[in-house]
C-alpha cells in the first residue's frame, strides 16, 4: 500500500484511543489520512518522529 499526507503547521492532526489502538486521522474529512497503531506501533512511529526532529532541527542550527 502507499498513500502519503502533508504535514504542516495548520494541517489538522486529530487522535483517539479505541481499546488498545491509537486511531489517527490527518487532515479534514473531505482529504485525509486515517492510520490506526497499536501501542508498539505507536512507540515506533514516536521514535521514528523523534529522530526525525531531532535531525531537523540539527539541520536548522
Amino acid at each position: 500500500m502507499d498513500a502519503w499526507a502533508r504535514i504542516e503547521g495548520d494541517c489538522p492532526v486529530r487522535c483517539q484511543v479505541v481499546g488498545g489502538e491509537a486511531e489517527f486521522e490527518i487532515g479534514d474529512r473531505a482529504a485525509s489520512l486515517s492510520i490506526v497503531a497499536t501501542r508498539s506501533g505507536l512507540a515506533a512511529l514516536a521514535s521514528a518522529s523523534q529522530r526525525a526532529l531531532d535531525e531537523m532541527e540539527r539541520a536548522e542550527s
